[in-house]
């Protein structure tokens, strides 16, 4: 029988423990990054779920995987929150290099469908920007979407011509490409500071 050289042996005892090392570090989970709002640990996974686009083509759990989602509840009548979230979204938008838009998508969720079909909802978030996408749904479909959340909307101060006002959550939810809700941001917000943590985002997952 051959003899090994301790060189021979120095060497193969080096590539063990390289090797242990390597599969040790990869059991080791990554430090989330650090973003301005707050991170979910025990990120939940987003159910299914059926509502539609401004076009009234089906908007589901399909349409969230594979590129980060930030999402947010509001309405046309909505005197103050609402414009000021897609105007906020509209310049994050715009402060994205095109790489980074390509893996991000935002999603404006209608929750006045009595007064807000789809194709009007479409026009209201496309006054503020484009890539900003409108989905709705019945009372019932919205309310089981808003719950994955936590998220609410109520009807509030009805007039006798029928007008109302509608209290409902203002914060920004962040969904994963692989469909789970991460991060939950609390307005008002930094100019640009959705745009620095969306690059993050990306760039965490991708590595």
């Amino acid at each position: 029988m051959p003899k090994i050289s301790i060189r021979t042996i120095s060497l193969l005892a080096s590539l063990v423990i390289l090797m242990f090392w390597a599969y040790s570090k990869s059991l080791t989970p990554k430090e989330p990054p650090v973003v301005q709002g707050t991170w979910l640990s025990e990120s939940p996974e987003v159910p299914s779920f059926q509502l539609s686009d401004s076009k009234s083509q089906p908007f589901t759990k399909q349409n969230l995987l594979g590129q980060w989602t930030i999402l947010s509840f509001g309405f046309t009548h909505c005197p103050d929150v609402c414009p000021t979230t897609l105007a906020y979204f509209r310049d994050e938008i715009k402060a994205l290099t095109d790489s980074d838009k390509a893996g991000v998508q935002f999603v404006f969720v209608g929750v006045d469908p009595e007064r807000d079909p789809p194709a009007a909802l479409g026009s209201f978030t496309g006054n503020f920007h484009p890539d900003i996408k409108a989905v709705t749904g019945d009372e019932a479909a919205l309310n089981a979407f808003a719950g994955i959340f936590h998220a609410y909307f109520k009807k509030e101060g009805k007039t006798k011509d029928g007008l109302y006002g509608l209290a409902h959550s203002p914060q920004y939810f962040v969904i994963n490409p692989e469909g789970k809700w991460q991060v939950l941001y609390t307005p008002p917000m930094a100019k640009g500071a959705l745009a620095i943590d969306l690059q993050k985002l990306q760039g965490a997952s991708r590595g």
